[in-house]
């Protein structure tokens, strides 16, 4: 059996020197990249079960940019502080406590450097891969339950995409 892993790190966030990090917002550049990566989505046919992300407010900003595309999908979407600034043990426990066998692709919407820190745990490279902001990987795993991502798998990366700037 086979899933689909889209991870996207959050989209350029404006600076940041009056307000909480959790606060910054998306930039113009910033929305600009996630309705890219939504549109990019909708072409490619991708039919999420979940969308999963850090209730900070430039992921929740990316995350409802995308869900926009995915309008008319049986797609929930769920914020959680948990994914704020979390190591990437803790993506993986979010991913497994929120997804469901279901779920045939589940994509997660989060922050660095945890979520490169998952990417690459994911796809047990040699090279770290550091993901920019708004950058999109596509990830084919071989498991029938998400819980399976605790354990041995095959997972393959079918492609990465960074936003125009």
């Amino acid at each position: 059996m086979s899933k689909t892993l889209i991870i996207i790190r959050h989209g350029k966030a404006e600076e940041g020197f009056d307000k909480k990090d959790i606060d910054r917002r998306l930039s113009s550049r910033g929305i600009q990249q996630a309705h890219h990566n939504g549109s990019t989505l909708r072409q490619r046919q991708v039919h999420p079960g979940l969308l999963l992300h850090s209730s900070a407010s430039r992921t929740t900003g990316t995350a409802a940019i995308i869900a926009e595309y995915m309008q008319g999908e049986n797609m929930r979407v769920i914020s959680t502080p948990n994914l704020y600034l979390c190591p990437s043990s803790k993506i993986l426990d979010e991913l497994v406590a929120h997804a469901k066998d279901t779920d045939h692709t589940v994509i997660i919407v989060g922050h660095n450097s945890g979520l490169s820190d998952f990417y690459n745990q994911i796809l047990s490279g040699s090279l770290y891969y550091n993901l920019s902001t708004c950058e999109m990987a596509v990830i084919s795993l071989n498991i029938g339950s998400w819980t399976d991502l605790y354990d041995k798998y095959d997972a393959q990366l079918l492609s990465i995409e960074k936003p125009n700037k």
